[in-house]
């Protein structure tokens, strides 16, 4: 899986930076690969938990349904939002 190989460059948004990380950490942990180290850099986590935002209307997720890629660091997605459909 190619997934995660070279760092992306910013997004220019924290949030968004973030959530790439803890989306490259999930699906490789959930595929039990390797990941790469760029995932833990100190720009890749937020200092205060919040949901990248794609409107003015979105809520954060209740805290136990956020994946633990993402809780620790910061990124509140709910796990539905990750599910194929």
């Amino acid at each position: 899986m190619v997934l995660g190989i070279a760092e992306p460059h910013s997004t220019g948004s924290v949030a968004w930076d973030a959530a790439l990380a803890a989306l490259v950490d999930y699906w490789l942990s959930k595929s039990r690969l390797p990941k790469p180290e760029w995932i833990d850099s100190l720009s890749r986590f937020l200092e205060t938990p919040q949901p990248p935002q794609l409107g003015e209307y979105d809520l954060a997720p209740e805290l136990d349904e956020v994946p633990a890629e993402f809780r620790r660091r910061n990124v509140l997605v709910d796990r539905a939002s990750l599910e194929s459909v």
